[in-house]
């Protein structure tokens, strides 16, 4: 009896399934082959001569490819937003999820943002495949202006922004008169330097172009000179200081004339009492 040998294992040949980034790396190789199809073939096109034709079909058949590699807007980034409409923002720009990201302009979507009251300026940057991102930067309100009838907020630049929710900024000072937004920004440091003083002011007029009448919470009337504004305000800072000049009946304080203060009290009318009995002489 014939003893048999050892059994031999029979090895089947399997193949090991590739790794993630193996696969990954397939994916993207192919959609490049993709893009290159798309891209090369209306290239080889183009230099036939055909040129206005497939202008517009070459594009459409790019982002036709790339729409179908998923390179489509599906998250929208909004960074810098303070005051500006979210709302506002997307419809002005138009964005939509599922768009073909490649076929979004960024100069474009800025040019339409930087038409927006609050926004300054603006950045859009497109990061493949899926993202787009806007950054804002915001006009910063300065003092409210009084045109027409209405409030506007104006930046440090005196460039109107919005009359639209002003009461989150009714700390801010009113300003009136023919080119105050311009010369606000000068009012604005010119009051800083004296800050206890400057928190009593709460409208400033603009006279003739040329210089300012402020007007204090407690409805004193306090008229700057043209030249040396700045002067005039420091010597009214010290006054106050040590006479209390603000805190008394006057209704103006004139500083108009150099090396002058002129202070005019507040008229008080004399009520006359007619004894009982007496009558009035026609």
């Amino acid at each position: 009896m014939e003893k048999s040998g050892p059994k031999t294992k029979v090895r089947k040949n399997r193949r090991k399934p590739f790794s993630k980034s193996v696969q990954k790396t397939i994916g993207i190789t192919q959609s490049i082959a993709i893009l290159i199809i798309f891209i090369g073939v209306p290239l080889w096109l183009w230099e036939s001569g055909n040129v206005p034709k497939l202008k517009n079909a070459s594009w459409k058949m790019f982002i036709l490819g790339s729409e179908k590699l998923g390179l489509q807007v599906e998250n929208i980034n909004l960074e810098g937003r303070d005051n500006s409409s979210r709302k506002k923002i997307f419809q002005t720009v138009g964005l939509k999820r599922g768009q073909a990201i490649l076929a979004i302009s960024p100069n474009k979507i800025r040019e339409k943002l930087i038409k927006l009251p609050w926004v300054r300026d603006a950045t859009v940057e497109r990061y493949l495949p899926n993202t787009l991102l806007i950054r804002l930067s915001e006009r910063k309100p300065m003092a409210r202006w009084h045109y027409l009838g209405r409030l506007v907020l104006v930046d440090k630049s005196g460039i109107p922004i919005s009359d639209a929710k002003l009461s989150r900024f009714r700390r801010l000072i009113t300003v009136r008169g023919k080119g105050a937004p311009s010369a606000t920004p000068k009012l604005i440091a010119l009051l800083a330097t004296q800050n206890r003083l400057a928190k009593r002011v709460k409208l400033a007029t603009r006279v003739g172009s040329r210089r300012w009448d402020l007007k204090l919470k407690n409805n004193i009337q306090v008229r700057l000179p043209e030249h040396n504004p700045l002067l005039a305000w420091q010597k009214l800072a010290n006054l106050n200081a040590k006479l209390s000049l603000l805190s008394r009946d006057i209704e103006i304080v004139d500083m108009r004339i150099s090396n002058k203060l002129l202070v005019r009290p507040i008229k008080r009318e004399i009520e006359t009492i007619k004894p009982k009995g007496q009558k009035t002489r026609s």
